[in-house]
């Protein structure tokens, strides 16, 4: 509690398990690795500064059962070529514009089967890549406009892979700009504003196949995607919110 760097930090090649911690009001991360390797269970980490989990120059973490509260920046950085394995973890924050998630600098997650609650640009800001399966994507402050409020904010260049999610509260749940590849498929939308999944000039072939979602706005549409390359197919609008 109330250190000035982390709660827990990792450097230089250290391998830990860090497992049933709480790490609280922490002048940085929470739980900060850099460089280092960790398996991480059941975990709360909130009021941190900067991250309730930090990860960069290289780290890598699986990461199980954790609760990550964010402050007033975001839940999880991902960093510098980092790499993150995320399954069945709460991951959320009260207020604030940063995303709950951000995967930067070339940097590789892996989210299966969690929880992200919160509001902001994102969910997910990711500029590297990203295998989202499973997951609940609750906004809690939808925008019609104004700035970015999207599930899962794709970078140029970068990579996702977004399937079987639950997305609700969001603008978009998916809005990728110059992705190198993405694939959507089996997702479930609601409460969006306009189009649930939108993709401009993917460098390879974007596939948007049997997702699923509910509007009432007389627009309202699934899929808008700009540029030739689309493999689009099986997907439902269907009445309500």
């Amino acid at each position: 509690l109330r250190n000035k760097l982390a709660g827990i930090g990792c450097k230089e090649d250290a391998n830990a398990t860090i497992t049933a911690n709480t790490c609280k009001d922490n002048a940085l991360a929470g739980i900060g690795l850099d460089g280092a390797h960790a398996t991480l269970t059941k975990n709360r980490c909130e009021g941190n500064g900067t991250a309730a989990l930090g990860l960069q120059d290289g780290a890598t973490a699986t990461a199980t059962e954790n609760n990550f509260i964010a402050k007033t920046v975001v839940a999880i950085g991902v960093r510098n070529g980092s790499k993150l394995t995320a399954t069945g973890n709460q991951i959320s924050r009260k207020g604030g514009m940063p995303p709950l998630v951000a995967v930067l600098e070339k940097s590789t997650l892996a989210l299966t089967d969690n929880q992200l609650e919160g509001g902001g640009v994102a969910a997910l800001l990711l500029q590297g890549q990203a295998t989202l399966t499973g997951n609940t994507l609750l906004g809690n402050a939808l925008r019609k406009g104004g700035p970015p409020n999207f599930s899962a904010w794709v970078k140029a260049g970068s990579t996702l892979e977004f399937n079987s999610n639950k997305v609700s509260g969001w603008r978009h749940a998916v809005h990728a700009e110059k992705p190198e590849a993405i694939t959507a498929r089996q997702n479930q939308i609601t409460n969006f504003h306009g189009t649930a999944i939108v993709i401009h000039n993917s460098s390879t072939a974007a596939t948007v196949t049997g997702n699923t979602a509910w509007s009432s706005e007389p627009n309202a549409s699934v899929v808008q995607i700009i540029g030739d390359k689309t493999n689009v197919s099986g997907n439902k609008l269907l009445p309500g919110n």
